[in-house]
């Protein structure tokens, strides 16, 4: 619980995560000048979850508030498989089968993608198991808070087979939440090959096999926060997650 000190501190910004709508009001960088102050070392964060549960919509809302770097390890690595680069090519095969990618793989990507960030990092997609978990506790990549986003498997299901993604300018849409309005557009559509109910299946048994032994890592170190990732929409979840995040930065 938070003491009455600790509240009056943090008023404002308390109302702003505790209170509905505070993306859709548009409340911008002044909502969050909190997070700004000296006292307060740089934002680390790890956002968890199984595929679809809507990690990157939420890294790219703290990542436009914080000026954090986000950090996507999916879209890193398809990144690298599109430009043929080395580590592209050695993960080809397993993105597509809807596998784990190895963790020398991973873990050397992750390196090199926070260097650098000097106000912080928002990582999304790893660790995904709890050998990377203690990898990057060791690299001192030790997040203040490791947020995890629980949603169930049907709801992930349908959010990843109707997703749809436009090969000219790369957006991505979603056949019955955020279809298309141009039928040129959605004539080019094309599906990615993990987002078949197939690869999903094998990503989802993957998934939760190393569930309970990442958040059994992070619950140790008391950085652990669980949240409905359902619940009240993009919004909703936002909230949650910036509540978390605030008593985590509060001062004492």
């Amino acid at each position: 619980p938070i003491s009455p000190k600790r509240v009056r501190r943090g008023e404002t910004m308390l109302r702003v995560g505790l209170g509905a709508g505070a993306v859709g009001l548009g409340l911008g960088a002044s909502a969050y000048s909190f997070f700004g102050k000296k006292e307060n070392p740089p934002l680390c964060l790890v956002l968890f979850g199984a595929p679809g549960s809507g990690k990157g919509t939420q890294c790219e809302i703290l990542k436009k508030n914080f000026g954090v770097r986000h950090i996507s390890s999916g879209d890193v690595l398809r990144d690298h498989v599109q430009r043929g680069t080395p580590l592209g090519k050695r993960a080809k095969g397993f993105m597509e089968a809807g596998k784990l990618v190895p963790d020398d793989l991973i873990l050397g990507l992750l390196k090199e993608e926070t260097e650098g960030a000097t106000k912080g990092w928002l990582i999304d997609g790893m660790p995904r198991t709890r050998v990377q978990a203690e990898a990057m506790a060791k690299m001192g990549l030790d997040p203040q808070v490791f947020l995890t986003l629980e949603v169930p498997d049907e709801v992930l299901e349908e959010r990843i087979t109707l997703r749809r993604s436009d090969p000219v300018t790369g957006d991505i849409y979603h056949l019955k939440f955020k279809p298309p309005s141009d039928r040129e557009v959605a004539k080019r559509l094309t599906q990615r090959k993990d987002d078949t109910a197939e690869a999903l299946k094998t990503r989802l048994v993957a998934y939760h096999g190393n569930l309970d032994n990442v958040k059994d890592f992070y619950r140790r170190k008391g950085s652990l926060v669980e949240l409905d990732g359902v619940q009240g929409g993009i919004d909703g979840v936002h909230n949650r997650l910036l509540t978390a995040i605030l008593k985590t930065r509060l001062p004492a």
